[in-house]
């Protein structure tokens, strides 16, 4: 995910290796979209913290 990959397939290759079995495509699926949550999660708090920030300057 650091470098931009989204997907299983992009994932195995950083890594220089490929699912053979597939036995490990749903936890990496899982972790993805776990990552995926926790970033959305941030960057909502952020904007709220913004907006925040600025509802308090206005007054």
């Amino acid at each position: 995910m650091e470098g931009g990959a989204s997907r299983p397939a992009e994932i195995y290759a950083a890594r220089g290796c490929r699912a053979e079995c597939g036995n490990c495509v749903p936890g990496v699926v899982c972790m993805l979209r776990e990552i995926r949550d926790a970033r959305r999660a941030v960057m909502a708090a952020a904007r709220r913290a913004v907006m925040t920030t600025e509802a308090a300057a206005c007054h």
